[in-house]
C-alpha cells in the first residue's frame, strides 16, 4: 500500500501519512504522491509546508487518473464516460491562491497527520463545474473544480475568494472534515461524550416525520364558520389565509424542537436557505466533527459564543474539547475563524435586498 498505514478502529480509520508518500514494492502503483519536478513552486511549497500535493496538470491520454485515487475509483457511469477538463490558464493563479490561503489557515502538524494526500484541482469534472468529490469517497484525495460554481459567487479577486464566498468555503472545509474524521484512529471520546449519544439519524427522522403530518393536516384546515372570514373576504382567500397561517406555525414549532434537541445534544443545527433547521449532525461523530469544525474555522468566537455556547452547556463542553484536540497539533483554529468572519465582513459583497 501507499507508504500509509490505515487500521480499522470503532468504524472509522487510522493514518500516518509519510512526509514523502511512495508506492510500496509489490502492488504495481504509481507515485503520484508529490509534486511533479515542473511543478509550480507554490505547489511545490504546499508540498513541503502541509504534506499536501495539489495537482493540476496530468498527460492527456491519462485522463482516467482524475477519477481514480490511490484506494478509490469514482464508479459513477458518467465519469467513465466524460474526459475531464484542466483549470483554464486564465484560471490557475486564482485556484492555487485559493489552496494557498486555506493551508495557511491551518497548521502542518494537523495536515500532516489527517488531509487528504492530494488535492486534485480540475476544470470539469464529469461534465460539471460545481464538483466537490464527497467527503466519504476517496479519502486519500479530495477532487474540487476551479472556477467552482457550487455558490453564486464568481470569482472577481482571486487573491481573497476564499474570505469572499462563504458558502464555498463553508463546504469545502465541511467535506475536507468528513475526510480528516476518516483519518482518526477513534472518535474523540471528551468530545462524544459531552453530548448525546449518535442515533443514526432516527431523531431527526422522527422530528421530521412529526412535522410533515401536521404539515399536511394544515394544508387541509378550513374555515370553522363564516365567521372566520375577515370583512369582505372570500371563502377561497379565507381558507388560503388559515392554511398558510396553520403552515407557519408548525413550521415555527419544529424549528423550535429542533433547536431545543440540537442544544441538549450538543450539536449544531443544520439550516436551510429558508430558515429550516435540521438535527442531521446528530447521526454519527464524523459529522458532528465536521460541522463543528467547520463552523469554528469559518465563524468568530463572539458569534458562535452568542449563538451556541451561552445556551447549551454540551455545546461550551464539546467546543472546549475541540479546541483541546486542535491545540495539541499547534492549530489556533479559532483564529483562523476570527480572521474568516473580519475577512468576510471586509471584503463580501453586500446582499441583494432584493432576494429573499
Amino acid at each position: 500500500m501507499f507508504a500509509t498505514v490505515c487500521l480499522a478502529a470503532t468504524g472509522l480509520f487510522a493514518c500516518t501519512k509519510e512526509k514523502t508518500p511512495t508506492p510500496s514494492d509489490g502492488f504495481g502503483l504509481i507515485e503520484t504522491n508529490s509534486p511533479a519536478a515542473d511543478a509550480d513552486p507554490r505547489i511545490r511549497k504546499m508540498f513541503e509546508d502541509y504534506a499536501v500535493n495539489v495537482v493540476m496538470e496530468w498527460p492527456d491520454a491519462e485522463w482516467t487518473r482524475v477519477y481514480s485515487a490511490t484506494f478509490y475509483t469514482d464508479q459513477a457511469p458518467i465519469s467513465r464516460r466524460l474526459i475531464p477538463e484542466k483549470v483554464k490558464p486564465e484560471s490557475v493563479d486564482g485556484a492555487i491562491k485559493y489552496a494557498q490561503t486555506l493551508l495557511s489557515n491551518t497548521s502542518p502538524g494537523f495536515t500532516a497527520a489527517f488531509f487528504p494526500m492530494e488535492w486534485w484541482i480540475v476544470g470539469l469534472y464529469a461534465g460539471r463545474t460545481d464538483y466537490l468529490l464527497s467527503g466519504y469517497s476517496a479519502r486519500n484525495r479530495f477532487t474540487f473544480t476551479w472556477p467552482n460554481t457550487y455558490s453564486s459567487v464568481e470569482v472577481m479577486d482571486a487573491e481573497n475568494q476564499y474570505y469572499v464566498d462563504r458558502e464555498l468555503t463553508e463546504v469545502v472545509w465541511e467535506r475536507l472534515f468528513l475526510k480528516c474524521a476518516l483519518h482518526m484512529e477513534a472518535p474523540l471520546g471528551e468530545f462524544v461524550s459531552a453530548g448525546k449519544a449518535y442515533d443514526n439519524g432516527k431523531a431527526a427522522e422522527l422530528m421530521t416525520e412529526q412535522r410533515d403530518i401536521n404539515l399536511e393536516a394544515a394544508a387541509k384546515v378550513e374555515p370553522a364558520s363564516l365567521d372566520d372570514l375577515l370583512p369582505g373576504e372570500t371563502l377561497a382567500a379565507a381558507r388560503t389565509r388559515l392554511r398558510d397561517a396553520a403552515k407557519e406555525a408548525e413550521n415555527a414549532r419544529y424549528n423550535d424542537e429542533v433547536a431545543k434537541f440540537c442544544a441538549a445534544g450538543g450539536f449544531i443545527p443544520t439550516e436551510s436557505s429558508t430558515g429550516e433547521l435540521g438535527a442531521g449532525n446528530s447521526e454519527e461523530f464524523i459529522i458532528d466533527f465536521a460541522s463543528w469544525a467547520r463552523l469554528i474555522v469559518t465563524e468568530s468566537y463572539d458569534n458562535i459564543k452568542i449563538k451556541y455556547l451561552d445556551n447549551s452547556i454540551p455545546r461550551r463542553a464539546k467546543y472546549d474539547a475541540l479546541i483541546k484536540f486542535f491545540d495539541g497539533y499547534d492549530w489556533d483554529i479559532q483564529a483562523a475563524g476570527n480572521r474568516y468572519r473580519q475577512m468576510n465582513d471586509l471584503l463580501a459583497p453586500p446582499e441583494d435586498p432584493g432576494e429573499e
